[in-house]
């Protein structure tokens, strides 16, 4: 079995001849294919890199309105372990104890009614609870 080399003329500009063998040629597709396929990957990337993004700022927005469902603040979300649904939902599980002991009224340590709900002379005096 031989392999015979083909061999391929370009000219150039009309004054040179330059030949390439088909070996030649294959290299130089092969190197043009694999630059494509380089820059199709990349592009490829990208949009997974964005797809990503777009994900991470949907879950970010849904935790915020937990918390305020919640009534936690969601300037708390930073501080929250929001690697996935489940460990940010032991966060808040942890969490909201704290803040509804937050909205209770405060209650008098002085005074002969002590242990009673303290009511604020001002906002009684506004009509507000």
């Amino acid at each position: 079995m031989s392999t015979e080399v083909q061999e391929t003329t370009v000219e150039d500009t009309g004054k040179n001849e330059k030949t390439f063998t088909q070996e030649d040629v294959n290299r130089i597709v092969q190197e043009r294919l694999s630059r494509e396929r380089k820059v199709s990957s990349d592009a490829e990337k990208t949009l997974e890199d964005r797809e990503r993004e777009l994900a991470q700022k949907e879950q970010e927005i849904a935790f915020k309105a937990v918390l305020d469902s919640k009534g936690i603040p969601k300037e708390i979300y930073e501080a929250l372990n929001c690697t996935s649904e489940e460990a940010f939902n032991k966060s808040i599980e942890i969490l909201e104890p704290y803040f509804q002991k937050l909205k209770e009224p405060i209650r008098n340590a002085v005074g002969p009614t002590r242990g009673a709900i303290h009511v604020d002379p001002i906002r009684k005096a506004m009509g507000l609870k």
